[in-house]
């Protein structure tokens, strides 16, 4: 069976200035006020420009291209309590960009679980969606969290296929949107891990999307950490839809040696 080939775009990011000016035409706005519950808002006007949210503590820093929808979008504050700046990017030209407005936010998440159970800007999710209408319809006679995770994993393998098309003509802003991974039962491993993950959160499970590399996938590739039973736990629904499909064995959880990750949401 060939491995599966996922596809997520990488953009470099030149830091032409760090100063910063907040220019009229475009207003920032960060909302910090869910911060207890591990997200930041951010409400930026982009107009025809790219642009790029950035969030640092200490050596971590984390990007994201902004959609600049007039809605609020959420990004999680994922490295634990601590002194975090988050940073809006314009391009400027190429990939040099320049720093359009700035915070610094004190955090002090309540409970650290609790961080990935919000709606975010990769995992967007809401209690009237078809996907989140499926995931509660699912676990709605369950018991047991363990109980939930494979009701849902179920699903998923059973009736998403993966989609090579869109893995070979990937925009480099590509976001997954839940809904329209579940109405078409198509997607690659970005838009597998993000249904997986807001179908759990939905149902109150704590469920991170996680980028980085396999020995299961070619290339930079998404999967999912679960918690139960006090622990997180791996799980690769793409990789097990796979299998599934080629009518191999595979077991819900995976080995944490097999999987090296890069980011975690």
């Amino acid at each position: 069976m060939k491995k599966i080939v996922s596809f997520i775009a990488a953009f470099i990011i030149l830091f032409t200035s760090f100063g910063y000016a907040v220019e009229k035409n475009y207003p920032a706005v960060f909302d910090s006020s869910k911060s207890r519950l591990g997200i930041i808002g951010v409400n930026y006007g982009v107009g025809n420009k790219k642009v790029k949210l950035v969030v640092e503590k200490g050596q971590a820093k984390y990007t994201y291209n902004l959609k600049g929808d007039k809605k609020i979008e959420n990004f999680p504050l994922q490295l634990n309590d601590g002194n975090y700046k988050v940073s809006i990017l314009e391009n400027v030209s190429g990939s040099s960009y320049k720093i359009v407005a700035a915070a610094n936010i004190d955090v002090k998440v309540e409970d650290k679980k609790n961080v990935f159970l919000n709606s975010i800007q990769l995992i967007e999710w809401n209690d009237s969606m078809k996907a989140i209408e499926k995931a509660k319809e699912l676990t709605r006679n369950l018991d047991t969290d363990e109980e939930k995770i494979a009701a849902i994993h179920g699903y998923i393998v059973e009736n998403i296929r993966y989609d090579y098309d869109k893995a070979r003509n990937l925009n480099y802003d590509y976001l997954p949107v839940i809904d329209t991974t579940f109405a078409t039962n198509l997607g690659i491993c970005y838009d597998y891990s993000s249904l997986f993950a807001g179908m759990l959160r939905s149902v109150g499970i704590p469920a991170k999307l996680i980028k980085g590399y396999t020995k299961n996938a070619q290339g930079y590739h998404a999967w999912n950490e679960v918690y139960a039973n006090e622990k997180w736990m791996i799980i690769d629904t793409t990789y097990d839809a796979q299998m599934k499909e080629n009518k191999l064995k595979h077991t819900i959880y995976k080995n944490s040696s097999d999987y090296d990750k890069t980011y975690e949401y």
